[in-house]
């Protein structure tokens, strides 16, 4: 993620969205567009395409998930990329889910251990074992997941979590490797 002070009309547009701006939502979204595309493309990459999808429809539907959250409270620009991954995260995975379904022709979301047995495919199957693990892990400790989502998701620096979520690098850090032990463990 750039490291580069946030630039006054991206702090502005967020200010707007605080203050309720009627078209300051859509404004933010399409002035951050670029690096929320980068990202999106960046986390396919590193996934090899698991998820079928193209970042331009990841961001399609954030947007439309975007426009649609209740009030939001935005600080500054980590605070709209650590939701922003929170959403693209929540994309992916409905999307897995949804193709699973149609796979299995029920229109139903299927447990996790009957894909397995069925045997959907290996890396289909990972990510929706992440998936579940995500939401066990936000479950046992919330903060430790918007660690992952923000880490995982946005590529966001230690420093950058650490600031978001109001604590030092070394707690965000330390955050960051308990939460990789509790997946690891949820996921063995």
């Amino acid at each position: 993620m750039d490291t580069t002070p946030p630039s006054s009309s991206l702090t502005e547009l967020i200010a707007d969205v605080t203050r309720g701006g009627c078209d300051a939502r859509a404004a933010l979204y399409q002035h951050a567009y670029p690096e929320l595309k980068k990202l999106a493309h960046t986390w396919l990459y590193r996934h090899g395409g698991t998820t079928h999808l193209q970042a331009t429809e990841i961001l399609s539907e954030g947007y439309l998930r975007f426009i649609q959250t209740g009030d939001l409270r935005l600080q500054d620009r980590a605070s709209f990329f650590a939701l922003a991954s929170s959403i693209i995260r929540s994309v992916i995975f409905d999307t897995v889910r949804r193709a699973h379904a149609e796979k299995r022709g029920s229109g139903q979301l299927t447990a996790l251990d009957t894909l397995i047995a069925d045997s959907v495919g290996a890396d289909d199957v990972s990510f929706l074992a992440l998936e579940q693990a995500l939401l066990r892990l936000e479950a046992l400790d919330p903060r430790l997941a918007q660690v992952v989502d923000m880490h995982f998701f946005a590529e966001m620096t230690m420093q950058e979590i650490g600031d978001t979520l109001g604590m030092n690098e070394k707690s965000a850090r330390r955050d960051w490797q308990k939460a990789q032990i509790l997946l690891r463990t949820i996921l063995a």
